[in-house]
């Protein structure tokens, strides 16, 4: 039987966010809920010998791209 928890009783799930990585080169890739753009993280770019934590602010508006 599959049982789940949800942070409100009674509410749907739906996922939070989606992320992958790319090793080969380094880059943290993901979307929320909230925006479906993908965002990139270069991991070169960032100190991860560093003892403080990085944190990057949530893009939560959605950006339209002209290709033309």
């Amino acid at each position: 039987m599959y049982t789940s928890k949800s942070f409100f009783p009674g509410d749907y799930e739906y996922t939070i966010y989606s992320s992958c990585m790319n090793q080969e080169k380094g880059i943290y890739y993901y979307t929320t809920y909230g925006n479906p753009e993908v965002h990139a993280v270069d991991m070169h770019k960032t100190d991860l010998d560093g003892k403080e934590l990085t944190s990057y602010k949530l893009q939560k508006d959605l950006q339209f791209h002209f290709d033309n």
